[in-house]
């Protein structure tokens, strides 16, 4: 969804001591090559989907609802970590769901 880049920095970061050379790509692949001018070269690649959600609301107490972007399973929300990027950087939270009782 092209949110990828932070991922791929991270994931390349880890692999550069063991690599001679990397690129990326638009569609979110990283590429890491052992002897690239080789006849016979190591590729490592991986490539990342960014599962996201978009802010849609925010109540006058502060709780924050959003809404999928792709194909992330809500089901699996509640209780995990999330950044929240805004224009003065990342705020963490964790996914919650109101009581049974309460909805």
């Amino acid at each position: 969804v092209g949110f990828e880049v932070e991922g791929q920095k991270l994931w390349l970061e880890y692999i550069k001591p063991f690599i001679d050379t990397h690129f990326t790509d638009s569609y979110g692949t990283a590429v890491g090559v052992i002897n690239p001018k080789h006849p016979f070269k190591i590729v490592i690649e991986a490539h990342a989907d960014e599962i996201s959600w978009f802010v849609n609301y925010i109540t006058p107490e502060g709780l924050i609802y959003v809404k999928r972007n792709g194909g992330s399973d809500e089901l699996i929300a509640p209780s995990m970590r999330v950044n929240i990027k805004g224009s003065k950087g990342n705020i963490v939270g964790v996914f919650g769901r109101p009581a049974i009782h309460t909805r």
